[in-house]
């Protein structure tokens, strides 16, 4: 598994690095932690019910 940083858009850019085997993965694993409500649990940013949009994946070196 390799890290990737999963840009995402709703009013302004936002990051999220997840773990995934290649960038598909990283996008499907990171809707569906957007879909479940736990995309930043206990970190800096809070979920809320706007509609995010993947915009751009990218591997973390």
């Amino acid at each position: 598994m390799a890290k990737y940083l999963v840009w995402l858009e709703d009013t302004e850019l936002q990051s999220v690095e997840v773990e995934a085997k290649d960038s598909v993965d990283a996008r499907r694993r990171t809707e569906q932690m957007i879909d479940d409500g736990t995309l930043w649990d206990g970190q800096k940013f809070q979920f809320t019910e706007s509609c995010f949009e993947v915009r751009a994946i990218e591997p973390v070196h």
